[in-house]
């Protein structure tokens, strides 16, 4: 059935269960909460680290306490502190009588402080120990099918009653059942893998997840209790339990409700991206600072290309009007809606400003950065330029987003690292600078054919409108000094390096090589003249030479634009 927020509902399957939920935007400074009601119990489910919604959960539960020492059971899907942190708060407050229920991966975290497991240290939320009421699923109970009994003062007992099966794989699966009496019983299930103690949680037709749904994404795998093997065993866990318990209401950690036919097909393709997903990194705050490093940078690489890709479609349909090609320059102009990724960037740099007045952490930052690359990726039309931008740049702004999300996940970005001739290939970049990518003898066969001889035609005054005033020199030296890099991205690295040379105004540039058994180095300089504006290498730029195998080996003066830059040998010298 369809979830409504912010609104008592009746839990199907059940005689006198009713929930409430508060479900939110999905975001890492708090997760959803529910409350769940029935003849003289309530459970809140995951409280949350949002103030303003607990202090809403508060006044929800007040008419239904009979005094402040009336129990609350509070169960938390994880100890991840954005479901939990105003729950700990509200212990220590004492309004109300709240029994803390915790899985004891989870509880014992808590109780030892421990701020790794927790992620209190990734979204800073620091906490100071804190007792756990009642551990579920304990060892013992996971080793010892039975029941056992919690005495809590002023609550009824409480019994527990643990069940094992296997999967119709033989993977094992454990429930906790925690019985009110003659009500239906809450069944808690152990579902490690987002977390070592992720639990479901069901109650009639209502099943809670955690966090499960989102255990793949970018920035949540490699989280702290991150088991890829024990995530894998769990989806299966989940489908035995759509199989086998009457779900109709199915809710997560973050974000909206969903139905059965919403969910099952997510679940079936995080199965395939766990089993497609190369060992990861855990995530830890010294890599998310990093990566929020490597994010501004590609950002602030997004602010340079795509304005002046934007800009030469510009003027490019201007030449084409001004030659009475109106129909082809709305066309070309149509190709890139340069104001729908420059609304993003804005949009990040606000957000940033926003983390820098300390309205945000860094890890939002990180998460908001990924969603910028993958926006701009979804809108880019790489394709589709390609009769009109340079090729090198395509690749570089199509890159962005593979480029962080492989490092984001620890793993290098992709690359073929092969043996190349560095004087051969700069010579490819270096010509490719000054030549149509349609020769003279192609331009005038394609005259023959409308069609072609206006993609000709495009094509050719998309060259002439880039204006080269940079002279390339390359000295080169005796013999054959080949390299271990990426083709590929050895090429894109040096024609943005060479862009760059020209935007500040270098005229002569001079390329010299030096070698040894272990290195091949480049050194730049220019000649003679001081450029007009001082020269600075972007931090993407840094990253891409360290993606096609090298590394700088002299840094860039800004003075006199000299850098030095090196990359493994092959072989030794012929």
């Amino acid at each position: 059935m369809p979830l409504k927020n912010y609104e008592w509902q009746e839990i199907p399957e059940t005689k006198n269960g009713f929930i409430y939920p508060l479900m939110r935007k999905p975001d890492i400074t708090s997760s959803n909460s529910f409350i769940i009601r029935d003849t003289g119990h309530l459970i809140i489910i995951d409280p949350g680290a949002d103030k303003e919604q607990f202090l809403r959960i508060e006044e929800i539960i007040s008419p239904f306490c009979m005094d402040i020492h009336h129990p609350i059971l509070m169960i938390t899907s994880h100890a991840h502190m954005d479901h939990l942190y105003q729950g700990l708060i509200a212990r220590k407050n004492n309004r109300f009588r709240y029994i803390l229920c915790v899985q004891e991966y989870g509880a014992n975290a808590l109780e030892t402080g421990n701020h790794t497991l927790t992620a209190a240290d990734l979204i800073n939320m620091p906490f100071e120990k804190i007792s756990v009421d009642i551990h579920l699923l304990t060892k013992h109970d996971r080793q010892n099918e039975g029941e056992r009994t919690i005495q809590i003062s002023g609550l009824p007992p409480l019994l527990l009653r643990t069940q094992s099966r296997l999967t119709e794989s033989g993977i094992p699966l454990i429930s906790q059942q925690i019985l009110f009496g003659a009500e239906e019983p809450l069944e808690i299930w152990y579902t490690p893998g987002h977390s070592k103690d992720s639990i479901c949680i069901s109650y009639g037709g209502f099943i809670h997840l955690g966090d499960i749904p989102f255990a793949t994404n970018p920035a949540v795998a490699g989280t702290p209790g991150w088991e890829p093997a024990e995530l894998a065993y769990t989806l299966e866990r989940v489908f035995w339990i759509f199989c086998n318990r009457p779900v109709s209401v199915i809710c997560s950690g973050h974000g909206n409700a969903q139905q059965y036919h919403q969910m099952y097909p997510h679940l079936e393709r995080m199965v395939h991206e766990l089993a497609a997903m190369p060992d990861i990194i855990r995530i830890d705050t010294t890599h998310v600072r990093e990566s929020v490093q490597y994010a501004l940078d590609l950002i602030d690489e997004a602010h340079r290309i795509f304005p002046v890709i934007a800009g030469r479609i510009m003027v490019l349909s201007y030449h084409l009007e001004d030659l009475g090609e109106e129909c082809t320059a709305a066309h070309i102009a149509s190709f890139f809606e340069g104001n729908t990724i420059d609304d993003f960037l804005h949009a990040f740099d606000n957000f940033y400003d926003a983390y820098r007045n300390g309205e945000k952490i860094e890890l939002q930052v990180l998460l908001k950065g990924l969603q910028i690359l993958k926006q701009i990726e979804t809108n880019f039309p790489a394709n589709t330029l390609a009769l009109v931008i340079d090729p090198s740049m395509l690749r570089r702004a199509s890159r962005l987003f593979q480029d962080f999300l492989t490092t984001l996940r620890g793993l290098p970005p992709k690359r073929i690292l092969t043996d190349i001739n560095p004087s051969t290939v700069l010579e490819s970049v270096i010509q490719a600078r000054i030549t149509p990518q349609i020769s003279d003898d192609d331009f005038l066969l394609a005259a023959e054919d409308e069609e072609s001889f206006r993609a000709a035609l495009v094509n050719r005054i998309a060259h002439g409108i880039k204006v080269r005033t940079l002279s390339i020199d390359i000295q080169t030296p005796r013999g054959v000094f080949p390299i271990i890099a990426d083709k590929e991205r050895f090429s894109d690295f040096f024609a943005a390096l060479f862009e760059q040379y020209e935007v500040s105004g270098t005229r002569n540039l001079t390329l010299c090589f030096t070698h040894t058994e272990e290195k091949v180095g480049i050194t730049l300089h220019q000649e003679t003249e001081k450029q007009k504006y001082e020269m600075n290498i972007p931090g993407a730029l840094i990253r891409e030479v360290r993606s096609a195998g090298g590394w700088i080996e002299q840094p860039l003066d800004p003075k006199t634009a000299e850098i030095g830059i090196a990359f493994p040998s092959a072989i030794s010298p012929v």
